[in-house]
């Protein structure tokens, strides 16, 4: 089995939409937006991986959400929530500073 074939439908609230405007800007090298945020879910970094900076990063600045809901990738932290604990709806995107 393929990775690709593990990979859901990926959606993306209103406010979502509109950080990834503000904050990220552009989905250069992506088909579109959704292609960009299905990239970050399925091979962003995940949180075992983060380095000890990403983590006080985390632990300063997200409160409440489990861990395994965030993917970091190209300097941002996409965070993940709903479709029945599989956290395929991104909620918001944050820089990771």
């Amino acid at each position: 089995m393929n990775m690709h074939s593990l990979e859901r439908k990926i959606h993306i609230t209103e406010h979502a939409m509109q950080r990834l405007r503000e904050r990220v800007i552009t989905h250069e090298g992506f088909r579109g937006w959704k292609q960009f945020v299905k990239k970050a879910r399925y091979y962003g970094e995940v949180a075992q991986d983060f380095t000890y900076e990403e983590i006080q990063w985390f632990e300063n600045n997200i409160q409440g959400l489990n861990p395994s809901h965030i993917r970091l990738m190209n300097g941002f932290a996409f965070l993940f929530m709903g479709d029945n604990g599989h956290a395929r709806t991104l909620v918001t995107v944050i820089k990771v500073a």
